[in-house]
């Protein structure tokens, strides 16, 4: 968002109308250097809306105009809304399908189970990153789901289930057919 702003040589000679003021937040900030119209990083920050999402950038926003957008948003109540039982809700559903399939997977195709986990994985990845987006885009940006944890879960349930079935689960549950087809093997 684009807010009015005066430069300093502009309030000094009394440049501006005082009836703009009337009503008004006023902030106090640097934004630039005005004299040499240098580009500096003083008081200047990532922002999302920088227009190079992916590589090195240059920050694009000032200090003063975080402050500003910070109060539009309050004044005019433009939350974004996050919910940690949605958070909760949403990833521990995909986890609990994700653990599903790999068990699904381990029983029907034991011998080919480690590269099956592994496409499954990536599958699961872009399913929670497809509803986290969705939902974002579907609520105009007021729902952000935290995927984090959950990612951070699917990333290493493959492994970990592979690990505890050859390490635990073999001392203290019967044996069943494909872990015996594999110790023959």
């Amino acid at each position: 968002m684009i807010f009015p702003t005066l430069d300093w040589p502009q309030v000094i000679r009394h440049e501006f109308d005082t009836t703009q003021l009337r009503g008004k937040i006023l902030l106090l900030g640097f934004l630039g250097d005005s004299l040499t119209g240098k580009y500096t990083s003083e008081d200047k920050f990532y922002s999302p809306l920088n227009g190079k999402m992916i590589g090195r950038s240059l920050p694009d926003i000032y200090g003063v105009e975080i402050h500003a957008n910070i109060i539009r948003m309050i004044l005019s109540r433009e939350y974004i809304l996050h919910s940690d039982w949605i958070d909760y809700g949403v990833n521990y559903s995909i986890l609990i399908l994700f653990s599903l399939t790999l068990i699904g997977l381990r029983k029907k195709y034991a011998k080919q189970y480690s590269i099956l986990s592994k496409v499954t994985l990536i599958v699961f990845v872009d399913i929670l990153f497809l509803v986290a987006t969705q939902c974002f885009a579907w609520t105009n940006g007021g729902l952000k789901l935290l995927i984090g944890e959950g990612l951070f879960i699917i990333l290493f349930m493959p492994d970990t289930y592979e690990f505890l079935e050859a390490n635990l689960f073999r001392r203290y549950l019967p044996k069943t057919e494909h872990i015996e087809d594999e110790v023959n093997v």
